[in-house]
């Protein structure tokens, strides 16, 4: 036997997938490693551009 409760819970998931859940999905898969290589490279660069901008005018 069905359990109405669970299909119309079933049917209101398939609805947000399809059309809200999408963004969701899409960040749900984005991992905290990913997070944190970002941030290092970030750092690198600005800590290059700082050092190229400041290191020239001491001298």
């Amino acid at each position: 036997m069905l359990n109405t409760n669970k299909v119309r819970l079933m049917t209101k998931l398939a609805l947000y997938e399809n059309k809200k859940g999408k963004e969701d999905i899409r960040l749900s898969k984005y991992y905290k490693t990913d997070y944190v290589r970002y941030q290092v490279i970030k750092s690198l660069i600005c800590a290059t551009a700082l050092i190229d901008g400041i290191f020239p005018a001491l001298f």
